[in-house]
């Protein structure tokens, strides 16, 4: 009992050691990292203000207020941003998985119909388009995709937008949206009841590190209280939670079988090593990635483990944008505009300081100019007053000059404004601002030219989708696709279908494409549209499909009107499906007529064979047997009535086939039409015609047949010849003529002059 107690002891003083040396290197790493990146979360909180409108620093509107000078700002940079932004919308892409194996085919359908579903019950698109604005603002936009249980108690798999200053990742990653980076983390904020509602072992009170800035948290706006007064309830500061990210590689085995590579675990392997060995089968040890998580409040590990799905990589993921190689971070448009921003706003601020500074006008007086001072300076401006001077009052008042403006200011501000857009390459055009009239031709070339300024945000994005398309795709197979309905909207409009684990591809390509909500991508298929329908028409080629209305700049409302007329009510496809029926059954008839004609044929080909093996393999007329005329006669005969009677049957048949495929067609309410009729009766008489044909050369045959049989016989019959024998002088035979001959059996013998005559 005690060794039991010992051991459980070890056991749990070596998770101990285990959970305080994971939490020791997540606080080394986080420090590191915090360190490292001080400078872009100086940057990034920056920009977040010049995108607000705060371009002012405090020193300077202190410096402003006392010099009584206007802090003037005209926020162009939120402008910019909205464009960038707004092309984003109008060019909406989607995620599309293609199989990679045949046997997969069919299947990407579904997943990519079950990864628009999941994207539109959680507004993923929402999302993504929110991290794309962190991207240009910081240069630096993120996302977490988890499943949630909160909403759906069967799960639901969420994409949300994460704070770019919450998050931290590994220092020395330099690729594209942290490809390389080794782990990732995200500190949030959480009450002490939600942390003790996900760990319940949790103790307020706990010592760490707090790894948000003090300029991140949120504002404390509880009243003041004095002295006297009882401090008033404010709000409790939240407690950091930080969420850790990171894999590990580890070694797994890969073993050739008949049934191709097989997978195994290091500890599995050795078990089975010695037999793998006996089998001559061999394997290949190999390395792969792990991802695990880990959640750390204070200094302490409360919770760790694989992450849910391992394809993809981590569940937080990053869009990068600019990058500034020297000190390894990246940065938006922000950063580039706005130096330019601030300008534009001294420049201002000190043009209307110079108006209001110095002289408009006024006049200059000696005492004593005016019979009444008062009166003069109330009555000085207006056009009708009546001004009185003592004498020689107007040589004692001048009027005073005004300051000349400093040149230049004008030209200062202007270039200060054009270069918040110019800097980032954001033409007017991009912005829809053009205030010159020039050619639609010229504007798309100069909008696209703005388009490739931006490519370096909008690959980014494309490379994030991917990404997070994989791990969406891993998501929807282990834990959607247990059977619940999905809606589907296809050319016979929307559908609900289960969705199934067999009919999700495993192994696929993820591809990129333009949405079709894309408003971008509506306008160039109605552009084309607009040149392809005149020619369409007049060549007779049919409208465009329903599946095209999807793509043209019109209504919802309307799109799913035109699209309730272009698909088929059900009567209508009942219709086309019974008429397609009827043809497939006329097609069915006339194969088997001319199946059966064909048969026909090869029973008259057959007989002529056999008469002309018959007039090959007849023998001479001395060695024909008795009554074998009789027995050639009977056999033709019955051959011919087999032949007649099969011909017969089959016309028949097909005459009752059709007659009762007719009649079905009448009770089901599909009545045939008059060239369905016609058909039918086209194919009968034809039957009709080659039947009569048939008989008509198997008559001809079998009376050639007969002929033959009737020379037999003649030959078989005895026959009188009268011969003249011709002799020479001598006596001697030298030849014969035949006189005559006909039917007998007797022999005679005539002699004749010069001749003997044998009967």
């Amino acid at each position: 009992m005690a060794e039991t107690n010992t051991g459980a002891t070890a056991e749990a003083v070596g998770q101990l050691d285990e959970s305080e040396e994971l939490a020791k290197k997540i606080g080394e790493q986080m420090r590191r990292a915090k360190s490292d990146s001080a400078d872009w979360r100086t940057l990034s909180r920056k920009c977040y203000d010049f995108a607000a409108g705060n371009q002012w620093s405090e020193e300077d509107q202190a410096i402003l207020n006392e010099q009584r000078r206007p802090p003037v700002t005209f926020n162009r940079i939120s402008r910019t941003l909205n464009a960038v932004i707004g092309l984003e919308v109008a060019n909406r892409q989607e995620v599309r998985f293609i199989p990679r194996g045949n046997e997969d085919t069919g299947f990407n359908e579904m997943l990519t119909d079950a990864a628009r579903w999941v994207r539109d019950q959680t507004d993923v698109e929402d999302e993504e388009t929110e991290s794309f604005g962190d991207l240009n603002i910081c240069g630096m936009g993120w996302t977490e995709t988890a499943l949630d249980y909160d909403d759906d108690p069967d799960g639901l798999v969420t994409v949300t937008r994460c704070d770019p200053l919450e998050m931290f990742w590994d220092s020395s990653a330099t690729r594209k949206n942290l490809q390389d980076s080794r782990w990732i983390a995200r500190v949030s904020r959480m009450s002490s009841a939600e942390i003790k509602e996900n760990w319940p072992e949790y103790e307020a009170g706990g010592k760490g590190v707090e790894w948000l800035d003090s300029e991140d948290e949120p504002h404390d706006a509880s009243p003041p209280f004095y002295d006297n007064e009882e401090k008033p309830q404010g709000r409790t500061k939240d407690i950091e939670v930080v969420h850790y990210q990171w894999y590990e590689r580890e070694s797994y085995y890969r073993v050739k079988s008949g049934a191709g590579m097989v997978e195994f675990a290091p500890d599995r392997f050795n078990r089975i090593k010695d037999r793998l060995e006996e089998s001559g089968l061999t394997w290949v040890e190999q390395k792969r990635r792990v991802y695990y998580y880990a959640y750390l409040i204070g200094d302490t590990v409360y919770e760790d483990g694989e992450l849910a799905v391992q394809e993809g990589g981590f569940t937080l993921k990053a869009m990068t944008g600019m990058r500034d190689r020297n000190a390894n971070s990246w940065f938006g448009l922000v950063a580039i505009m706005m130096d330019p921003q601030m300008w534009a706003n001294k420049w201002l601020s000190q043009t209307m300081h110079i108006m209001n500074s110095n002289a408009k006008g006024g006049l200059m007086a000696e005492t004593g100019a005016f019979a009444d001072p008062k009166k003069a300076k109330r009555d000085w401006a207006k056009p009708d007053a009546l001004i009185e001077m003592n004498p020689s009052g107007l040589e004692k008042v001048r009027e005073r000059n005004a300051a000349l403006f400093p040149q230049g200011v004008h030209e200062l501000m202007k270039y200060a404004v054009d270069a918040i857009s110019d800097t980032p390459g954001i033409n007017q055009e991009l912005m829809g601002l053009t205030g010159k009239e020039q050619p639609g031709v010229l504007e798309s070339m100069r909008k696209q030219a703005g388009v490739t300024m931006l490519t370096v945000m909008f690959d980014s994005l494309r490379l994030y989708r991917k990404q997070q398309g994989r791990i969406l795709a891993a998501f929807i197979r282990d834990y959607i696709s247990d059977g619940r309905l999905i809606r589907v909207v296809g050319p016979e409009g929307q559908k609900y279908l289960p969705l199934m684990h067999d009919q999700v591809a495993m192994r696929y390509d993820t591809v990129i494409d333009e949405a079709p909500t894309s408003h971008n991508q509506k306008e160039k298929v109605m552009q084309i549209l607009l040149h392809l329908a005149p020619v369409l028409m007049e060549s007779g080629m049919p409208p465009p499909p329903p599946e095209v209305l999807e793509y043209l700049p019109v209504p919802e409302s309307l799109m799913e009107k035109w699209l309730q007329k272009a698909r088929p009510n059900p009567e209508q496809q009942q219709k086309q499906a019974q008429e397609k029926d009827q043809e497939r059954q006329v097609l069915l008839a006339e194969r088997q007529s001319k199946a059966e004609l064909q048969k026909a044929q090869a029973m008259k080909a057959q007989a002529e064979a056999q008469k002309a093996m018959h007039d090959i393999q007849q023998p001479p007329a001395a060695q024909l047997p008795p009554g074998a005329e009789v027995q050639a006669d009977m056999q033709m005969t019955r051959e011919k009535a087999q032949i007649e009677a099969a011909t017969d049957i089959e016309v028949a048949r097909i005459r009752a086939v059709t007659a009762a495929e007719i009649e079905r067609m009448k009770l089901a309410g599909s009545v045939p039409d008059e060239n369905m009729l016609n058909n039918l009766q086209q194919i009968i008489s034809n039957t009709d015609s080659q039947m009569q044909s048939i008989n008509a050369a198997l008559m001809s045959v079998t009376s050639a047949v007969a002929e033959s049989q009737a020379a037999v016989a003649e030959l078989q019959q005895p026959k009188t010849r009268t011969v003249k024998v011709l002799r020479d002088s001598n006596g001697d035979i030298t030849g014969a003529d035949i006189l005559d001959e006909r039917p007998g059996s007797s022999v005679s013998t005539t002699r004749a002059p010069g001749g003997d005559t044998t009967h």
